[in-house]
């Protein structure tokens, strides 16, 4: 599949993880086992949460297959929320991205990561 545009790559995943997150939540509520809150999903691409949030905008994304929306009907249906984290704030960027060394200290330990004491330095 070729993706135009990265909202709507960041559309796809965030529709896809729904459907999936919607399918165990489902089973969960067979197995008696509610969810005792709405979802929030959280999205980086302020279009693509304006995307999932708004049919409106849904006539500049004609050529995104009409499954993929099925994250609209969840939002319209209050079943979930979409917010937004901005990049700044995108803890797991220290995985994938090239940052300042200062920069990847502050999101590490913001997952409150630790060295394990036998591989401490100086041992």
């Amino acid at each position: 599949m070729v993706l135009r545009s990265s909202t709507e790559s960041e559309y796809i995943a965030l529709a896809d993880i729904v459907a999936k997150v919607t399918w165990i939540r489902s089973f969960l509520d067979e197995l008696k086992f509610p969810m005792p809150r709405k979802l929030v999903f959280w999205c980086d691409n302020l279009s693509a949460k304006a995307l999932a949030s708004n049919l409106v905008m849904h006539a500049r994304s004609k050529h995104i297959e009409i499954d993929v929306h099925y994250i609209c009907d969840q939002v319209l249906q209050n079943q979930i929320t979409i917010a937004y984290v901005p990049i700044t704030d995108q803890i797991a960027y220290f995985l994938t991205k090239p940052l300042s060394h200062t920069r990847f200290n502050i999101l590490r330990d913001k997952l409150v990561m630790t060295e394990s004491p036998q591989f401490e330095r100086g041992s």
